[in-house]
């Protein structure tokens, strides 16, 4: 039994760690998404990429690092880019209803 525990622990440590390390679990903050576009070498991957996050950040609730993200890439990559557009106008009614709850 403690054989068996000491496995199954064992295979949990070493995935989160191969996780982690290899990056699949994703930026953990909007500066962090930013930073690891300067690996990327063309500006619609950059963007692809940071809408993608900014996505995944809106749907954790994590407004403030999307808007970040979203900001960044019209300001420094495609100011033209209407699925950023879109998503910054999402962001800004999200915030905009989480600012009124609170106020509540």
């Amino acid at each position: 039994m403690k054989r068996s525990l000491t496995i199954v622990m064992g295979i949990i440590v070493i995935s989160s760690v191969l996780l982690t390390g290899c990056g699949l679990l994703g930026p953990s903050n909007g500066r962090e998404a930013v930073d690891r576009t300067k690996k990327m070498s063309t500006m619609e991957e950059k963007r692809d990429y940071l809408i993608l996050q900014a996505g995944r950040f809106m749907k954790k609730k994590q407004l403030s690092d999307a808007a970040d993200i979203v900001t960044y890439a019209l300001l420094k990559l495609d100011p033209s880019s209407p699925e950023a557009k879109a998503l910054l106008e999402k962001l800004e009614n999200a915030m905009a209803v989480q600012k009124q709850m609170g106020a509540q």
